[in-house]
């Protein structure tokens, strides 16, 4: 009692004058508001008050209370009120019950929103159920003020209670809130997935929904047939019953809450199907057993036909034809369909003997659970017609026409021919000097001729056969043979064979024989295959001229394989029409370059370069130039398993890279190579020269349908003077005659690239490994006073640069993402979007020297520095061994920690205690 009259005393101080009933949006039944008015009250006049606790959300009347005052007691009693309508508009009754004594109190209501109509009161009692039927709460506020005299007459007349006068305080002011939360979760989701229970019902439930203003209700929703929809019910499980047997059903869940007068409804949850139970069959197909509709008949001397009786069965068939004939025989290598279950009557055996009987029976099931077997029909016979038919085409044709595969062979290619028996052979004829067959039947539709005379003339024509009893034979795909003439060159030899397949460009291999060859070759046209008899050992490609390239590839799907291919020597360009080359220069799709090695002469050329050029314009001072900045296949190109390596002829003219690509993209992958220099050269790199200076370069590379622009994987790094990988927004740039080539800057992307699973180790200068870096990612500034262009390397979001699995030690650096270079005219080259490069997991980065630091830089991240554009950036470094089980060196945080050191800007919290 102390506690509520200190309430009292507390409500007292901040209501407003008595005489008004005041009412707050509350949702807590408990809650007991303003019980008292202010002090002038006495026991005649005022001796009890009506207490509201009403939420205006829901409009529910949660809990009402008499406090009563008299000489003798105070006290509070529990009160039943309803509100409605008295004499008309704009009027309203309180009635309460409390105890043994009732009354009823009038007042007149005064609407301040003229938004709410003056009959559209609130009239509910505290079980929420209307009382008026069109009783609706808005948004607006309602005041209401006492009629005591009116009050006391009735009570007068009435019961009174205990003369005490009830003071009802205003409703001041208070904004009416319609609820329009809805429950959670909003989109609704099933907690058991709808389901069969039997053959006729299907059963789910849906996740327990909640909502502040009290029950939730449920609305299952059949999609398929909305009669089978259930009510809105409170269960979260429903169960659909009287389904139809073995059909899928499609259903939602969707949830709405108690408020009013309008109630908030979820968004429905995703449809699930669910299929009703099978009943169990027990029955066959009927007929039972199976028969033929039409009897096995031969369509020709390897081809029967016949079809089953068409059965019936409630859940579908399907038919099983037997050739009883091959199974006594247990012929495995049959060419018919038969040994499957199929849903058509009708089945054509093929592949079959001619002029052989055969012997059938067919059965058939149906599709239910129980797979319910016919017993096979009775068997029947047919016999296969004589075969007279020679394969198709006929005469015989060659998809490759002879043509000289070396100083002393011709190789040549018969058209695939088809032959309803199956299988066919070929047999090769030489038509010039005396006739003879050269080749006796074989399957095999290829053959080269070996051990032929040097630059002479030889005539080849094929005929075909099938493998019949009677070996129906084709004519002659030439009666006087089709000329070729041997040759020692390989541009011949790939003219011939291009030459040779027509306009079909049907694949064709070159094979190449032993020996050196003096020759700049151009391979224009697609689908040809250059390939060493004898290995890169013993099959030598040199450039014809000085500063040329040994191989031109600009046909699609070319392929390289098994040779050493030199660039030749290294001299001055004769005039600006004549740039210095590269050894291999590829500018279509799709080549694969292989099992070769591959030598440089030097300076800055590659030994395989991959992009366009053109004449550009002339610098100052200059003569024209070459652009190397051209659109070209960059697509699936395969360079694997070959070695690099660079002339040791010049002093200081290892400045070469193995690999240069101004652009990669869709799943293009360098493999199992090996870039090596002499390792003398970690001491004294101007003495030697035995490798490229960087192993691969990637000026761009973009994620296109592949799963990445390019794999770099399993290669080996060894003795090189700068890096195995450099990313660099530079591109080869021929200045002028006699020069080599400038980088050209020019922002570039890379994106889409993931290298793993290599080694690399011992680069740099000199034994402290200075200025060796096996990964970079370089922007760039020209240096010289007329071309102060600067270029950004960014490192795109489409996989970014993933970097794992790699080895990299001893190097200067493990991997160095270069700071912002230095400026002419306040212009930088940063690389951006760092954050996209990915160096975890199971990276081994250790024991790599930067200029003379120790314990040196594992990862350097160049963001961290000032006039980095869009400020510095984390590099994600985690997971991988710095050499020691206490992770990196990093000043100030790992200071104890003897690891390769990383710099800031560098995450490397979870690192691993043992090596990968």
């Amino acid at each position: 009692m102390k506690k509520l009259l200190v309430l009292l005393f507390v409500a007292a101080m901040c209501i407003p004058s008595y005489g008004d009933i005041l009412v707050y949006k509350t949702t807590t039944k408990d809650t007991v508001f303003n019980l008292t008015a202010p002090g002038t009250m006495t026991k005649e006049t005022e001796k009890g008050y009506l207490v509201l606790d009403v939420d205006l959300a829901t409009q529910d009347i949660n809990e009402a209370q008499q406090v009563t005052y008299s000489s003798t007691e105070q006290g509070a009693k529990i009160a039943d009120v309803v509100f409605h309508n008295l004499t008309g508009p704009g009027y309203i009754v309180a009635e309460y019950f409390c105890g043994d004594k009732d009354a009823t109190l009038y007042g007149k209501a005064k609407l301040t929103n003229v938004g709410l109509p003056a009959n559209k009161l609130v009239a509910k009692t505290l079980s929420g159920s209307m009382l008026v039927s069109n009783a609706v709460l808005g948004s607006g506020t309602m005041i209401a003020t006492l009629d005591t005299v009116r009050t006391k007459a009735a009570n007068a007349a009435g019961t009174p209670l205990a003369a005490v006068v009830v003071v009802l305080q205003a409703i001041h002011d208070v904004p009416i809130v319609a609820d329009t939360t809805l429950p959670e979760p909003n989109v609704m989701i099933f907690d058991v997935a709808p389901h069969a229970t039997s053959e006729s019902t299907i059963a789910m439930t849906a996740h327990t929904a909640t909502d502040a203003t009290g029950p939730v209700e449920y609305l299952f929703t059949n999609v398929t047939d909305g009669n089978k929809s259930s009510t809105w019910q409170e269960n979260e499980t429903f169960t659909n019953t009287g389904l139809t047997e073995n059909k899928t059903y499609t259903y939602n869940v969707r949830a709405h809450d108690s408020a009013a007068p309008t109630r908030n409804t979820t968004a429905p949850s995703a449809d699930v199907n669910a299929t009703t139970d099978q009943a169990a069959d027990t029955n066959a197909p009927l007929p039972n057993p199976m028969t033929f509709a039409v009897e096995p008949n031969a369509l020709s001397d390897s081809r029967i036909t016949m079809t089953a009786t068409e059965a019936n069965d409630i859940h579908g068939v399907e038919y099983y034809f037997t050739n009883v004939t091959r199974n006594d025989l247990n012929d495995v290598n049959h060419n018919g369909d038969h040994d499957a279950w199929q849903d058509s009557a009708t089945f054509i055996d093929t592949g079959l003997t001619p002029n052989t009987n055969y012997k059938y029976n067919v059965k058939a099931r149906d599709k239910s659970t129980n797979q319910n077997f016919t017993v096979a029909s009775a068997d029947a016979n047919a016999v296969t017609a004589v075969d007279t038919t020679p394969p198709d085409p006929n005469p015989a044709t060659f998809a490759v026409l002879p043509h000289a595969t070396g100083p002393t062979s011709i190789a040549m290619t018969a058209t695939p021919a088809t032959d309803a028996t199956g299988p066919v052979e070929y047999q090769f004829w030489r038509t010039t000097g005396t006739l003879a067959m050269v080749r006796d039947w074989d399957p095999c539709s290829y053959y080269n001729a070996t051990g032929l005379t040097e630059n002479s003339v030889y005539g080849y024509k094929v005929r075909a056969r099938d493998v019949t009893a009677a070996h129906n034979m084709t004519e002659f795909s030439d009666a006087n043979g089709k000329l070729a003439q041997t040759t020692k060159t390989i541009q011949t030899q790939i003219n011939d064979a291009n030459a040779a397949r027509g306009s079909s460009y049907y694949p064709v291999m070159v094979p190449i024989v032993a020996g050196t060859y003096n020759e700049s070759l151009d391979i224009n046209e697609p689908n040809i295959t250059l390939i060493s008899v004898s290995g890169d050992a013993n099959t030598i490609i040199v450039s014809a001229e000085p500063n040329q390239s040994a191989i031109e590839i600009s046909g699609q799907g070319v392929t390289i394989d098994g040779f050493t291919i030199k660039q030749g020597t290294l001299a001055p360009a004769p005039r600006a029409s004549d740039p210095l080359e590269h050894t291999i220069w590829v500018y279509a799709n799709y080549s694969t370059i292989q099992n070769c090695t591959i030598i440089g002469a030097g300076g800055n050329q590659a030994c395989i370069f991959i992009g366009g050029r053109r004449v550009g314009p002339a610098k100052v001072g200059g003569t024209p130039i070459w652009d190397y900045n051209v659109a070209t296949g960059t697509k699936g190109h395969n360079i694997l398993d070959n070695v690099f390596r660079y002339g040791t002829a010049t002093a200081g003219s290892g400045e070469g890279w193995g690999i240069f690509a101004v652009k990669l993209t869709d799943d293009c992958v360098i493999s199992g190579n090996t870039f090596i220099g002499d390792a003398n050269d970690a001491n004294a790199w101007n003495t030697n020269e035995g490798g490229p200076a960087t192993g691969i370069v990637i000026h761009s590379a973009t994620k296109g349908s592949g799963t990445y622009a390019v794999t770099i994987e399993d290669n080996t790094a060894q003795y090189l003077k700068c890096a195995f990988l450099t990313f660099y927004a530079c591109y080869p740039y021929n200045d002028s005659v006699g020069y080599m080539y400038d980088g050209q800057p020019e922002s570039s992307e890379v994106n889409g690239v993931l290298v793993t699973g290599n080694t690399v180790h011992d680069l740099g200068e000199d034994a402290r490994h200075s200025g060796g870096v096996a990964i970079k990612f370089l922007g760039a500034k020209k240096s010289d006073a007329y071309d102060p262009n600067t270029a950004d390397l960014r490192i795109g979001g489409a996989n970014g640069v993933i970097i794992k699995n790699n080895d990299l030690h001893d190097n200067g650096c493990g991997v160095y993402i270069r700071e912002p270079t230095s400026a002419i005219d306040s212009r930088y080259g940063c690389v951006l979007d760092a954050n996209n490069i990915t160096i975890d997991p199971n990276n081994s980065i250790y024991g790599n020297i930067t200029d003379g630091a120790d314990p040196g830089y594992g990862v350097y991240n160049g963001t961290i520095e000032s006039n980095q554009d869009g400020g510095a950036v984390n590099i994600d470094a985690q997971y991988n061994w710095w050499g020691v089980a206490t992770g990196p060196y990093y000043d100030p945080n790992n200071t104890s920690s003897t690891g390769n050191q990383v710099s800031d800007g560098v995450n490397y919290a979870h690192y691993r205690t043992t090596a990968p």
